[in-house]
C-alpha cells in the first residue's frame, strides 16, 4: 500500500510539474481586462427622500442604466485610467455628458426670462477617477451626493394691512438652471416663481410660506426675491416686494442635503402715496421643512 501510495504521488507531481511549464497563473478568468464591482452609497440624503429606482453608469465608453444598489458592471475594461460617473436622472431634469439639467417652466404672467420647474426630483451623483489594470477586480463604493436643495421662504406680515393680504406672488432669481457634475460648477442663472401659501394653524400662523426645490445658486449672479402683494377687494392697490437675498443664500450650494428655511418680517414703510413694503433682516430657521395648512 505505501509503496503504491508512493508511487501515485510521485507520479501526480511530476505530471502537475509538466503541466506548468510555460503557464502563467492569473488572479481572474479576465487576464486581459479589469473588472468592475459598484456599490452606490446614498445615506447622505434629506430624511424622507427614497432611493432612486435606477441610475446611470457612465465608464469610459460604457454606459448603462442599473438598479439596485450592488452591480457587477456587464463589461470588461480595458487597462488604463478612466472617469466613472454615476447619476439618476429624477422628474423634470435631463442629463447629457457631463451636464443636469433643470426642465423650463412657463414664465410668470407678465415676466420675461427663463423660468425652471420649481420642485424637480431630487438629483444625486458621483464622479471618480479610476485607474484599471489588467487581472484585477475592483469593489468601488460610491458616495451620491444630493444636488438638490429645498428652499422655503417665510415671510410674516405686521403692520396694519396684514388681514387684508390676499395672495404673494414671488420671483427668485439666480437660481442655476444646469450643473456640471464633473466639476460642481452650477450655471445658467435663472428664475423661479415662487406661489405663497398662508399658513394657518401652529406656531407659523398668520405667516406666509413657499417652497422649492433648488439645482443651486450661481455665484457672482444676484438672487434677488421680487415679489407683489395682493389685497382684498383690491384695496389697498398691489405692493411690490424687492428683497436681495444674495448673502442668505450664499452658502446654498454646499450641504444640500439640509434644507433651508428663511423667515423674514414684512414691514410697512409710509409714503407720501401711502405705503411701501420691505423685509427686515432674514434669519435662517434650524430644523426641517415647514408644513403649510
Amino acid at each position: 500500500m505505501k509503496t503504491k501510495t508512493t508511487i501515485t504521488t510521485i507520479l501526480g507531481v511530476a505530471i502537475l510539474f509538466t503541466g506548468c511549464v510555460g503557464d502563467t497563473i492569473y488572479n481572474t478568468d479576465h487576464p486581459d481586462h479589469g473588472m468592475v464591482i459598484l456599490t452606490t452609497d446614498w445615506a447622505q440624503r434629506t430624511s424622507g427622500i427614497a432611493l432612486s429606482a435606477d441610475y446611470t453608469v457612465q465608464m469610459g465608453d460604457y454606459s448603462a442604466v442599473v438598479s439596485g444598489v450592488t452591480n457587477t458592471l456587464d463589461h470588461l475594461f480595458t487597462p488604463g485610467a478612466y472617469r466613472l460617473r454615476v447619476y439618476n436622472t429624477p422628474q423634470q431634469f435631463s442629463v447629457t455628458g457631463n451636464v443636469a439639467t433643470v426642465s423650463e417652466a412657463a414664465p410668470a404672467t407678465g415676466s420675461t426670462g427663463r423660468f425652471l420647474q420649481p420642485l424637480p426630483g431630487w438629483l444625486f451623483s458621483c464622479v471618480a477617477d479610476m485607474e484599471i489594470e489588467a487581472d484585477t477586480d475592483y469593489e468601488f463604493t460610491a458616495p451620491m451626493q444630493q444636488q438638490v436643495r429645498q428652499l422655503t421662504l417665510l415671510i410674516e406680515p405686521v403692520g396694519n394691512t396684514r388681514n387684508k393680504i390676499q395672495g404673494i406672488d414671488g420671483i427668485l432669481s439666480g437660481v442655476a438652471g444646469s450643473l456640471d457634475l464633473d466639476t460642481g460648477t452650477h450655471a445658467d442663472a435663472s428664475n423661479v416663481a415662487l406661489g405663497f401659501s398662508r399658513i394657518t394653524t401652529g406656531s407659523n400662523a398668520g405667516k406666509w410660506a413657499a417652497t422649492v426645490h433648488l439645482l443651486g445658486i450661481v455665484p457672482g449672479s444676484p438672487q434677488v426675491l421680487t415679489a407683489e402683494i395682493r389685497f382684498m377687494d383690491g384695496s389697498p392697490a398691489a405692493v411690490p416686494l424687492v428683497s436681495d437675498l444674495s448673502t442668505e443664500l450664499s452658502a446654498f450650494n454646499t450641504d444640500k442635503m439640509y434644507p433651508l428655511t428663511l423667515d423674514g418680517q414684512m414691514v410697512e414703510i409710509p409714503t407720501e402715496a401711502g405705503f411701501a413694503i420691505t423685509i427686515n433682516d432674514w434669519y435662517t430657521r434650524s430644523g426641517g421643512s415647514v408644513v403649510v395648512n
